[in-house]
């Protein structure tokens, strides 16, 4: 069975999540980032994620996976490429364009 199609690009998703991904990395997420996001999230991200891409480099690559609608919510699938290495995220976009979730997993 051949894999799912990747989805169309779309260059200011991709800027965004590479924003995010720089952000989860210097540990700077604040609640008003991640307005739909559960509370307390901001500060287990800023806690989890600098150690999660310390050593990393930088981020030398990033292809969009999947785009999948659930309801309200958009959800995008990233390889997140660093060096030799490479991290999936995970960014859920709600209404009005606001963040629901982000997650960066080894």
């Amino acid at each position: 069975v051949p894999p799912p199609p990747r989805p169309t690009r779309d260059p200011a998703t991709d800027r965004r999540v590479t924003a995010l991904i720089e952000q989860a990395r210097a540990g700077t997420f604040r609640a008003a980032d991640l307005p739909l996001a559960d509370d307390g999230f901001a500060d287990i991200a800023n806690k989890i994620f600098p150690t999660r891409l310390k050593g990393l480099g930088p981020l030398t690559g990033l292809v969009a996976v999947s785009r999948r609608e659930r309801g309200d919510d958009v959800e995008h699938v990233y390889e997140a490429r660093f060096g030799d290495q490479m991290r999936t995220a995970e960014l859920t976009v709600g209404p009005g364009g606001q963040i629901a979730m982000f997650v960066i997993s080894q």
